[in-house]
């Protein structure tokens, strides 16, 4: 990193934002917990509804995390390792159909969930955020459909 980088100060809300050489990328943390997990399931001979419980428990929620901020960008992955997980625990073959690994096991991929998490802060954020310009607009809008009786359908049906 340059030194021009390195000496630039990032402050937002008055809390300092240091500028890093290297990041941990959640991927390859959530692959050394899944090695972890798949020891255990091993040792233990957990029916599969148990290891998918676990993987939801234990892997989800780091491959998720942080990603109302990443949105919806490389997905590839999480939905690797996703898809990685459900082939061990099926004892397939690594050319086995996405498809018909959520079929079997009544999954949805990853991307879904992800896309989810995104949407739920972004309203929370836009309803609860106050200070936010999103927010601001939204409540502008708001006030106009119901003191003008505008008939906005995305409000009313969203």
């Amino acid at each position: 990193m340059d030194r021009q980088c390195r000496n630039r100060n990032i402050t937002i809300n008055d809390i300092r934002i240091d500028v890093v050489d290297s990041y941990k990328f959640l991927g390859v943390q959530a692959k050394k917990a899944m090695f972890n997990l798949y020891k255990k399931i091993r040792n233990l001979y957990l029916p599969i509804d148990c290891q998918l419980k676990l993987f939801d428990s234990t892997i989800v929620p780091i491959l998720t995390y942080g990603c109302e901020v990443w949105g919806y960008g490389k997905l590839k992955m999480i939905v690797k390792v996703h898809t990685d997980f459900l082939k061990y625990i099926l004892n397939v073959k690594q050319g086995t159909s996405q498809s018909l690994l959520y079929g079997e096991l009544g999954r949805f991929a990853l991307y879904i969930v992800i896309n989810k998490i995104i949407v739920v802060v972004f309203w929370y954020n836009l309803l609860f955020g106050g200070y936010k310009l999103s927010s601001t607009l939204y409540s502008i809008i708001f006030q106009d459909h119901i003191n003008y009786d505008r008939n906005y359908t995305w409000l009313i049906n969203g």
